[in-house]
């Protein structure tokens, strides 16, 4: 990698550095939290770097000059990342990622296995047979078979934990994706407000009944629109909030 590579988004290599540092802090806090030692941070770093290299469609050869190492590394980050890391998206995120696709459009089950290379078909098959037996997706009939979604709001029934870590994944994506869209976009549609407030402990229920009651209501009504209209835009919404001990 060049220091000139990162030209076309207009940012300096010192100023991607700093993003890069401002988005590990999360990480780094967890893991003296956790009492990780460096070693086993590096570790999960590299695994991390690996999944995103595999899935911007680089070959192992690609990877190994990337990453300065060799074949039998990089096997072995593939094999740990299958073995250890996969299991939310495996178990859970393959659902949620079928709904997001046919929430835009009806798709056939080959359009399905492009757009997700990182399921096997079956894999897929089996995750839309059970997202039809659960009254989510629905089969169209027609010359060539398409899925579509059954309702315009999907709330899977997950296994807690993992549940929560595919949950984790999805915010992940979604910072990501607000990054690029404001400092290497400069996309000013995008938007990212931090607000501290003080509530009282009776008064935290509400912010949900805030989410439930008001705010899914307004998406609901945009999704709709959208739907009749032929000029729309998909769009990321993440929303969390934690009271914060004195």
């Amino acid at each position: 990698m060049g220091e000139d590579n990162h030209d076309n988004v207009g940012l300096s290599r010192e100023e991607l550095r700093r993003l890069v540092f401002a988005c590990l802090r999360p990480s780094a806090n967890l893991a003296e939290e956790a009492s990780l030692s460096l070693a086993e941070l590096k570790a999960l770093v590299e695994l991390a770097y690996y999944q995103r290299a595999r899935r911007s469609g680089l070959k192992m050869r690609q990877i190994t000059g990337l990453f300065d190492i060799g074949m039998t590394k990089a096997a072995e980050l593939s094999k740990d990342l299958k073995e250890h890391f996969l299991a939310p998206e495996r178990q859970h995120g393959i659902g949620r990622q079928i709904l997001s696709l046919l929430w835009s459009e009806p798709l056939s089950s080959t359009r399905i296995e492009r757009e997700l290379p990182a399921f096997s078909p079956q894999e897929l098959e089996a995750a839309l047979a059970q997202l039809v037996a659960e009254g989510r997706v629905v089969k169209q009939k027609g010359r060539t078979q398409r899925f579509a979604v059954a309702k315009a709001v999907h709330r899977l029934s997950l296994v807690p934990w993992m549940a929560r870590v595919d949950g984790l994944n999805t915010l992940m994506d979604h910072v990501h994706m607000a990054i690029n869209a404001r400092f290497m976009n400069k996309d000013e549609r995008a938007l990212v407000r931090n607000v501290a407030f003080r509530v009282t402990p009776q008064s935290i229920p509400r912010l949900k009944a805030f989410y439930e009651e008001a705010l899914m209501k307004l998406i609901l009504e945009l999704d709709e629109e959208a739907h009749r209209s032929e000029d729309s835009v998909s769009v990321r919404l993440s929303i969390l909030w934690t009271p914060e001990e004195d």
